[in-house]
Formats: structure tokens, C-alpha cells, sequence
């Protein structure tokens, strides 16, 4: 699945940051590429998946709100550390507080919400949704 597929490659990227150190070299490079990743991917469950799912999946209505909100807690974390050098003395605590709650909001996903849309929306209707996804996705990396 597309999203799970994003979820991992968010991870790696955690781990390539971490990796570096509270002071290391690089970090804001791979902190741009974090939130590139982060905004397509919030992007498609926003404008595609969500909809989708709570059109189909009633039962998921309350988890895909929250997710929501999740999402616009990490754009505005995301917007503050745009303006923040990687040696400001809050840039590497507001990194931290993206990464921890996106790997809450991930946990979430793939443990409530994925669950319940395997069971809601039929295999052919998933397999569409995600060609719509992917599609998105690739018009926003042109």
C-alpha cells in the first residue's frame, strides 16, 4: 500500500536525522526532505484517502478526524521550522516533536484506521484509490 510505503520511507528518514546527532551536519537537508515527504503524503490522505474512507467506512469517521487535526498540528510545526536555522537552539526540539507525534499519528494509521478500511471498502475500490494516490503523487513531484 502507497501510504504504508510513505509511512517507512518517513521513518528512514527519521532514522537518517537521528543518526546525525542533536548537533550533526546536514540535519536541516534532511529535515526539507522530511517535510517534502510529510506534505505530498498528508496531501493525498487529505484531498483522496479521508474522504474516501469516511464516505465508505462510518465506523472510521471519529480516527479520520483526529488524523485531520494531526495533520494540521504537523503544518504548523512544519511552517515554524522553515524559518529556523539547524542551529537555532529550538530546531532541534521542534524535529523532535514533528517526528514523535508523526510516528504516533503513523502507529494510529496502521493499527485503527488501516484495519478498518481493509474491512469497509472493497479490494478493487482500495486498489482504485490507491492509482488515484500514486497519480497525485506523481503530479506533485513535476
Amino acid at each position: 500500500m502507497l501510504l504504508k510505503t510513505d509511512h517507512k520511507d518517513i521513518e528512514a528518514l527519521f532514522a537518517d536525522y537521528e543518526g546525525l546527532g542533536k548537533k550533526g551536519r546536514g540535519r536541516k537537508k534532511i529535515v526539507l526532505k522530511m517535510i517534502d515527504l510529510l506534505s505530498i503524503h498528508t496531501a493525498i490522505e487529505e484531498q483522496i484517502f479521508y474522504p474516501a474512507v469516511r464516505a465508505a467506512v462510518k465506523r472510521a469517521d471519529e480516527i479520520v478526524l483526529r488524523q485531520s487535526e494531526e495533520h494540521h498540528l504537523a503544518a504548523y510545526t512544519i511552517s515554524e521550522l522553515m524559518q529556523l536555522h539547524e542551529d537555532h537552539p529550538r530546531f532541534h526540539a521542534k524535529v523532535q516533536v514533528l517526528m514523535d507525534n508523526a510516528r504516533i499519528h503513523i502507529e494510529a494509521e496502521e493499527e485503527d484506521l488501516f484495519p478498518l478500511v481493509r474491512a469497509g471498502i472493497d479490494r478493487e475500490v482500495l486498489n482504485d484509490l490507491g492509482a488515484r494516490m500514486e497519480k497525485a503523487k506523481k503530479l506533485v513531484r513535476r
